[in-house]
């Protein structure tokens, strides 16, 4: 058996098992923001999500030298160097605990000043918004000090084992919103505290998964100034990166409060969460896959690498394109089923936030690559900058009185001029084809998205009143207008005929298990 087909039958088996992990995350999570949503309040739940954006400001300090480990640890596992993985592995804790002090330093100073001078939030409400404030930095910590053993799970390819522990998380978000329902004192500190709760277990449980099956993940005393020098030099340069989409996201949803209040906050938060449910099923393959594009950079195997990357920008985007569509073509009939309130601007924030992700879901491997090479300096400047501009960019166009849609639309139209910034400078470090990446992955996506909503677009046109039996066929026949368009426009034939023998399979194996 050739190291392609098994790497790409392991490919395979992790991102099926993300798989079942998504279906179920997505439900709880759906459904828990559904509670949280009611019990909190709309107030509550934006100053929730707008002052925990404020630790994650922060978080510009550490999100570089998150990515940083996570690369180190799977580069040098497909290296086979094993001492330096531990050693790698224990700076690395270290690391993560030095910075969550700082970060707690600088919370506890800029961002309590912040919150008291600069936010929209009722004064009745500040003393909770201040506990908010605690508990986010709190849980916030625990969260980097799993980030060592997180990133050798993904390293190692244990996806099972990450799927156990990120279902285990989201059953404990279930339970923090159900305790909602006991009214014994404030519902938003009570939510923050037990989050505090919920982080300590999953943190001790990623631990001692790691501690158990790694021999790099017991912690030592070791910390080697040559290893930090190294991840500093490539998290240095990562900084601007992570600090511009920090920026784009946390930094633009604090000016949206500034503007509009903390009511906009919410319709945003819930427009992230159903994001983060859909775009879950990119990431999860893109989670499976990123291991393979770094060891195969690592190894020598450029060649797997680029083939790896152009099919896996393609997957990735039209898997979350079949989850997107049926939910964009019906999407104040799908928030109506999912939540009890529906602040204003959700539906225009909610489909703007997938259009958003499915942009984005195309760069995800250019990403990977450029993190294999460890060549971050001109990469991370160039494309940086050009997120940072969402933040001013923001500013000025809800200053002038443009609408909070407006936001969403700058950061889709500034990920398309990134994307062709990160072809650019990989077609100089790796020697990738623009031309190549076009013709194999820009124009099928191009060809899909078109064709595949010309049927929803003109059923929504023509059919009135929407009832919930049409909206459910609407769904239906989008989802499928989607599958359909993927399968004719966007696979090449060896693509459909792997596919025709998966489904031959399938019904198979189903008529054999009725027949029994």
């Amino acid at each position: 058996m050739s190291v392609g087909t098994d790497n790409n039958k392991r490919i395979a088996k992790n991102t099926a098992l993300l798989y079942v992990r998504m279906l179920l995350i997505m439900a709880i999570t759906l459904y828990t923001s559904r509670v949280v949503l009611k019990q909190l309040g709309e107030n509550d739940f934006g100053i929730y999500n707008v002052v925990g954006g404020i630790v994650s400001m922060f978080s510009i300090v550490s999100a570089s030298l998150t990515s940083a480990i996570s690369r180190f640890i799977t580069y040098e596992l497909g290296r086979g160097k094993e001492d330096k993985l531990r050693i790698i592995f224990s700076t690395s804790v270290f690391i993560q605990l030095g910075l969550w002090i700082v970060i707690a330093v600088l919370v506890e100073t800029i961002g309590v000043w912040f919150l008291n001078n600069k936010m929209t939030i009722a004064p009745e409400r500040m003393y909770a918004a201040h506990w908010v404030l605690q508990c986010s930095v709190v849980t916030f910590g625990v969260n980097m000090l799993s980030i060592p053993y997180n990133a050798a799970i993904i390293a190692h390819e244990k996806m099972q084992a990450f799927a156990y522990v990120s279902i285990l998380e989201v059953v404990l978000k279930l339970i923090v919103a159900f305790m909602l329902y006991i009214k014994t004192f404030d519902s938003l500190i009570m939510y923050a505290i037990l989050l505090v709760i919920a982080s300590l277990i999953v943190r001790l449980s990623y631990s001692v998964y790691c501690r158990r099956h790694f021999k790099e993940c017991k912690l030592e005393r070791r910390f080697d100034k040559n290893v930090l020098r190294e991840m500093l030099s490539y998290s240095g340069w990562n900084f601007i990166g992570t600090s511009s989409a920090i920026l784009r996201d946390q930094g633009v949803n604090i000016v949206m409060n500034i503007f509009c209040g903390t009511a906009v906050n919410a319709a945003r938060g819930i427009a992230v969460q159903m994001n983060n449910a859909v775009h879950g099923f990119s990431q999860n393959f893109m989670l499976a896959v990123n291991p393979q594009i770094i060891k195969s950079y690592a190894s020598g195997q450029t060649d797997y690498m680029f083939s790896l990357a152009f099919r896996s920008a393609r997957m990735s985007y039209f898997l979350l394109y079949c989850i997107s569509l049926p939910v964009i073509m019906v999407m104040p009939w799908v928030l109506g089923i999912w939540l009890t309130i529906i602040p204003k601007y959700t539906v225009s924030f909610a489909t703007l936030v997938l259009i958003l992700g499915m942009s984005e879901a195309i760069s995800l491997p250019l990403q990977y690559m450029n993190q294999a090479t460890g060549k971050v300096k001109v990469y991370q400047i160039t494309v940086g900058v050009l997120q940072m501009l969402n933040f001013p960019l923001s500013y000025v166009l809800l200053l002038y009185g443009l609408t909070p849609n407006s936001v969403f639309i700058l950061s889709i139209i500034i990920s398309q001029i990134c994307l062709y910034a990160r072809l650019l400078i990989l077609r100089k470090t790796i020697g990738l084809e623009i031309s190549e990446f076009i013709t194999k992955v820009y124009l099928p996506i191009i060809y899909v998205s078109f064709v595949g909503c010309i049927l929803p677009i003109l059923l929504l046109i023509l059919i009135v009143p929407y009832s919930d039996l049409i909206n459910i066929f609407i769904g239906l026949i989008s989802f499928l207008s989607a599958i359909v368009s993927v399968y004719f426009l966007g696979c090449n034939k060896n693509e459909q005929m792997f596919i025709q023998k998966k489904v031959k399979n399938f019904i198979t194996k189903f008529t054999n298990s009725c027949r029994n």
